[in-house]
């Protein structure tokens, strides 16, 4: 028997009221603290509407992450077999990216006190930075571990090693931010430009993913694979982390 007709075997969580309030909170709290970061309210007026827009769609996407964690960690509490599907797998990862970074957000908002905002002249920043990059390339290493370990059709196992490669090269992006403003290996101008065309290769890496996260998608659906709703909350978010990149590129392109 191959996963799929396995995965399609297994009796996984449905979605409850309960499921719902979870990401509702998440959510909820998660725009809150975007709102005390100054998410949208420390730009110009006319484009705070673009920035509100993004920051709310980015919440409820989190929201909806750190509600399958919780899901998912109450399952191995309760010794049922869990995660099966690779998309639980993405939720779990990225949702408990979400919730080690937000972490980090509020103990650097307990150690600065007087800002939120990150700032390449303050050590403290740089910490930030630094802890950022761990998190990603810890994520990164999860991502690349499912996709080697997993039982997981050839299809799911390229998106995993691909999403391993996306969520590593941001965490080394970071990381490079972080070492230039400690030791000024680079110039500004050079570290500019770095960051351009890595935004450039994360954007393409997006649209790569989408495409083969598109065929993982139709051909499970040509099998009558059967998949459950957080294996689908994996797929939301693999879709929004491409989306997103595009639509903050384009949009401040377009609003500057």
């Amino acid at each position: 028997m191959n996963h799929d007709s396995l995965a399609s075997e297994l009796t996984q969580p449905r979605l409850g009221i309960v499921h719902l309030l979870v990401w509702m909170t998440g959510s909820a709290a998660i725009l809150a603290a975007q709102r005390a970061l100054g998410e949208w309210e420390n730009h110009p007026l006319p484009h705070r509407a673009f920035y509100l827009t993004m920051a709310f769609a980015q919440s409820m996407v989190s929201g909806a992450l750190v509600g399958s964690l919780a899901v998912g960690v109450g399952r191995r509490l309760q010794r049922r077999r869990f995660p099966v599907h690779p998309g639980q797998w993405i939720a779990l990862l990225w949702g408990a990216m979400v919730v080690v970074l937000w972490l980090d957000v509020a103990a650097f908002k307990l150690v600065s006190r007087d800002t939120m905002r990150l700032s390449i002249d303050d050590p403290l920043s740089m910490w930030q930075f630094g802890s950022f990059a761990v998190v990603q390339l810890l994520t990164a290493a999860g991502c690349l571990g499912i996709a080697l370990m997993g039982p997981w059709e050839r299809r799911w196992r390229v998106l995993l090693v691909m999403l391993a490669a996306e969520t590593g090269l941001s965490g080394l992006c970071t990381l490079a931010v972080a070492i230039r403003f400690q030791t000024d290996f680079m110039s500004a101008s050079g570290i500019d430009g770095f960051l351009t065309a890595i935004n450039l290769v994360q954007m393409i890496g997006g649209l790569v993913n989408v495409a083969i996260l598109s065929l993982c998608v139709t051909v499970d659906l040509g099998r009558r694979v059967r998949r459950d709703w957080m294996h689908y909350v994996g797929v939301a978010a693999v879709l929004w982390n491409a989306a997103s990149g595009w639509a903050y590129t384009l949009g401040g392109m377009a609003l500057s």
